[in-house]
């Protein structure tokens, strides 16, 4: 280990973050502390000090560098093509504040060197090779990157700031557009090389959407070289401040660069421009002439190489497409059981990710569950006087934010599912048109849809003596709802709404007796079919609820009575999109 000396990676589990932690932790040259903060930290690096840490704070920045010789800082909020066009100050504050911070205390503290990742969102755009030089400060940047772009000159000219001022070198790394393995997979919140990775992989109905003419010109870079270059510049840097450009120094057009992935995929996959989609529309490439100089530092894989490495390391590693959704009040030893009985079941792991929404007020109730489910993904939504509206609402957004396809929500009353569960959800895919609907695995007298009937209850389970779970176990297992993404987003006006908090229940319910062609809109509207009640065939004023009894069920239906007419127009925008399906 050099020296015993210690790196802080900064951003540990983000996309960059990541590359380096695998690098820095093979090497085993330094002590490695790694920063995160919305993500769990990552399983399996032995002998990192993992640190919890807002980079916005000053106090848990200072924790953070305290003891540090070397600052990698890869920390950031970051967002896709969508929100660089639609909400550019996203970049602004928060980079201002981390990095900010940072500096100042790695000038306070005396650290040796200080790794800086710019960006090239400075320069205007051009057809011909761009050195660092080029960037003129009396020259407007282009609009989409105003924010973001002079966000970035501040912080460089920064880091030259306190070159000048103490002992800390820093290097700031005009790097351009990355790709590689940990990447966003994202459609909503990645950048155009895992975007579109992410369409070809995924694709299934043999095309691949391309947002806008694809015209417009990248530079990309191989996550490793990258990396590489960190690392030559840790070694090699004696002067107090560098500003160098890294990249492979050439532009790709990027209908070309969707050519090549999906050429490196071996599909067969016809490729359609979408001109109503947002884009950026950027031509350039950098010339990293300064770094081979200055470090002799050039690129080792050329594109075709990194494609190939990053389409392997993508279906070697698959992003999980299934979320679980566990709303949870009070009931932390029924969360313990159900959560440790779904990786019980499943056949593999890391098919699916566990999402629990706790009541912000209850939190501390379920704290020591974070380490005993490291895996877990956590919300903590504030709390409310009625939160399951809220709660339904916040595990919502998420999903609509990631790349789940899957939404499987369930509550934390203790679940009976079959060996296999995970796989079963695969398999069903087909019975998903288009990305639409939602489904509930129910049994016939609650009107349920049928095509999931006994497949996750397990028997074992279901009939269980246990005074303290026999209430609820049946009533789950035999109504859990499986939506797709595109239903949440279907969905939206109803989840945003608190007067609609609960009538997702409903509608659910109305759409599945649509599909069966049992009932009308309006009448199943006003019967008031839903998660927590039963309609009986017969008439609609005989409603019977199999778990908290007739006051509750009276209520849900005067709910649905009550909104009629704001329900209705919803319900027949659904049910017209799966008339289209059909």
């Amino acid at each position: 280990m050099e020296e015993n000396k210690t790196i802080l990676i900064c951003g540990a589990t983000g996309f960059i973050g990541r590359n380096l932690l695998d690098y820095y932790y093979k090497q085993n040259k330094y002590k490695i502390k790694a920063t995160h903060f919305k993500r769990p930290a990552v399983k399996g690096y032995d002998g990192v000090e993992w640190i919890n840490c807002d980079l916005r704070d000053s106090k848990q920045v200072q924790e953070a560098v305290n003891g540090v010789d070397i600052i990698l800082q890869f920390a950031a909020t970051t967002t896709g093509a969508k929100d660089i066009v639609s909400k550019p100050y996203i970049h602004v504050t928060d980079n201002a504040v981390i990095n900010s911070l940072l500096l100042r205390e790695a000038f306070e503290q005396g650290t040796e060197h200080f790794i800086f990742p710019s960006c090239t969102i400075m320069y205007q755009k051009s057809e011909t090779a761009i050195k660092e030089s080029d960037f003129n400060p009396s020259e407007e940047i282009q609009s989409f990157y105003y924010g973001a772009g002079y966000t970035k000159i501040y912080l460089e000219k920064m880091c030259e700031f306190y070159s000048r001022l103490g002992k800390t070198k820093h290097t700031v790394v005009r790097h351009s557009n990355m790709y590689g393995p940990y990447d966003k997979y994202d459609l909503e919140k990645s950048h155009v090389f895992g975007a579109t990775i992410t369409k070809v992989m995924t694709s299934e109905d043999g095309k691949v959407n391309v947002w806008g003419t694809g015209e417009e010109k990248r530079d990309l870079l191989y996550v490793e070289d990258l990396v590489d270059f960190i690392d030559v510049a840790i070694n090699k840097q004696t002067t107090p401040y560098e500003l160098v450009n890294v990249g492979l120094g050439e532009g790709i057009k990027i209908k070309d660069l969707v050519y090549k992935i999906v050429k490196h995929s071996e599909r067969d996959l016809e490729i359609i421009h979408d001109l109503t989609k947002p884009t950026v529309p950027t031509s350039l490439y950098l010339d990293c002439s300064y770094a081979k100089k200055l470090f002799g530092w050039e690129p080792k894989y050329t594109l075709d190489e990194g494609i190939k490495k990053t389409i392997k390391w993508y279906k070697e590693n698959k992003i999980p497409t299934t979320a679980v959704i566990i709303q949870s009040r009070n009931r932390v030893d029924m969360l313990n059981t159900t959560i440790q009985m779904l990786y019980d079941t499943c056949d593999d792991e890391n098919d699916f990710d566990i999402i629990v929404v706790v009541d912000d007020d209850q939190k501390e109730l379920y704290a020591h569950l974070k380490d005993i489910f490291p895996k877990t993904i956590w919300l903590y939504p504030e709390h409310t006087p009625n939160n399951w509206g809220n709660l339904r609402k916040i595990q919502n957004d998420f999903i609509k934010n990631t790349n789940y396809y899957f939404n499987w929500c369930i509550s934390d009353d203790i679940l009976g599912v079959y060996k296999g569960w995970d796989s079963a959800i695969k398999e069903k895919k087909h019975y998903f048109k288009d990305d639409l609907f939602t489904m509930y695995q129910s049994n016939d007298y609650r009107g349920g849809f049928g095509i999931y009937n006994n497949m996750f209850c397990n028997e074992d389970y279901k009939n269980t003596s246990n005074e303290d779970i026999s209430n609820n176990v049946y009533h789950y297992c035999e109504c859990l709802p499986i939506s797709t993404k595109k239903w949440v987003e279907f969905m939206a006006p109803i989840y945003e709404n608190e007067e609609y908090s609960t009538q997702h229940e409903l509608l659910t319910g109305l759409i599945v007796g649509i599909l069966k062609k049992k009932y009308n809109i309006e009448r199943l509207i006003k019967c008031g079919l839903g998660f927590n009640t039963v309609i009986n065939e017969g008439a609609s004023n005989d409603i019977v609820d199999t778990n908290d009894g007739l006051t509750r069920n009276a209520a849900y239906f005067k709910l649905a009575e009550d909104n009629f007419s704001k329900l209705l127009p919803i319900a027949e925008k659904i049910y017209n999109e799966i008339k289209k399906i059909k």
